[in-house]
């Protein structure tokens, strides 16, 4: 049995899989289980894994990510797990603390995980240079699900990665790993490069639209996102907007045309804040480039928003519409 099983969620990563796995075979002395699970692929990804010499686990349908890894925790039998996405490239750094940590009794015996947030491309684009790295450098105090290192223990313990969320999942399991009393370290000892962050803006909307759907699957992680909150407030700002305009323009109302440009101000204004805040310790230019790319980040939330609400109305609608048992 090997000391270390490999757990890589994919998705159509036929492309991407070969780059990772070639990583791990070059950078790793030891020969660890690699388990690609094939969520639903129509590039080959199965083939690919099965060519490249590893065990494939096919999902009976398309999952979430989240699910995705516990079930390919479940076909696991090492005593500790790393879960890595597929467009990420291990460094030789990375693969002596997991080596180290696959010989750590203390470790492997114990409620522990250890991670790392993703190092940019070692080509990076510039949204990569001005909008991921600098956040990377910000720190983070949660365990990336894309580069994660835990026990077999810990990860049976906590009953692994909320099934239910489409994203966000690895900063709901260590919220709630920590209060289960898991003992959790950022190490950044544990480099990965993230081959997959957006190289222009139309796929970094997309990438955020995705992501912001956990924030809007339920109230309590709305209000615990802040990020949530304040795209409601630029929700709001639009709407508004697209309400009073006509009459500030046609009506000449007073007032409609004060909630029209005060709208145009807190857009904005958030946009710079958001920016200041984040990236002003690193430079004028991050925070100047930071406050449009903000522009575009606040806005794709938005779009998460509108998918959620839709899909919770639909949701609701289709439990409307459920046939009534016959009682004959």
């Amino acid at each position: 049995m090997a000391d270390v099983s490999i757990i890589i969620p994919a998705y159509n990563e036929a492309t991407e899989l070969p780059n990772l796995v070639a990583s791990i075979r070059r950078e790793m002395d030891t020969q660890p289980e690699i388990v690609v699970v094939d969520n639903g692929s129509d590039d080959g990804t199965a083939e690919v894994g099965r060519r490249l010499g590893c065990r494939v686990v096919e999902t009976p349908n398309k999952l979430y990510p989240s699910a995705a890894r516990n079930y390919g925790a479940r076909h696991c039998h090492s005593p500790l797990f790393v879960f890595l996405d597929a467009d990420v490239i291990v460094t030789t750094r990375w693969a002596r603390t997991v080596e180290r940590l696959a010989k750590d009794p203390q470790f492997i015996g114990s409620r522990s995980a250890t991670g790392d947030s993703c190092h940019i491309s070692e080509t990076p684009s510039w949204i990569e240079r001005f909008w991921f790295e600098p956040l990377r450098r910000n720190g983070r105090t949660f365990l990336n699900g894309a580069n994660m290192i835990i026990s077999r223990k810990a990860f049976e313990a906590t009953g692994g990665f909320n099934a239910e969320l489409e994203t966000g999942e690895d900063v709901e399991f260590s919220e709630r790993a920590m209060r289960m009393g898991v003992d959790l370290e950022l190490n950044p000892k544990l480099i990965v490069h993230h081959e997959g962050f957006p190289k222009d803006l139309r796929n970094f909307f997309e990438r955020e639209k995705w992501h912001g759907v956990g924030d809007f699957s339920s109230l309590a992680y709305f209000m615990r996102s802040k990020v949530a909150q304040l795209v409601a407030v630029i929700g709001l700002c639009y709407l508004t907007i697209l309400l009073f305009l006509p009459l500030a323009i046609y009506g000449g109302a007073a007032y409609a045309k004060i909630a029209v440009l005060t709208c145009l101000a807190v857009i904005p204004g958030i946009c710079i804040a958001s920016s200041l805040a984040k990236f002003w310790k690193v430079g004028p230019v991050y925070c100047l480039v930071g406050s449009f790319i903000y522009f575009i980040y606040f806005n794709a939330r938005l779009a998460s928003m509108v998918v959620s609400l839709k899909k919770h109305r639909s949701s609701r609608w289709s439990k409307q519409a459920e046939p009534l048992h016959d009682q004959s």
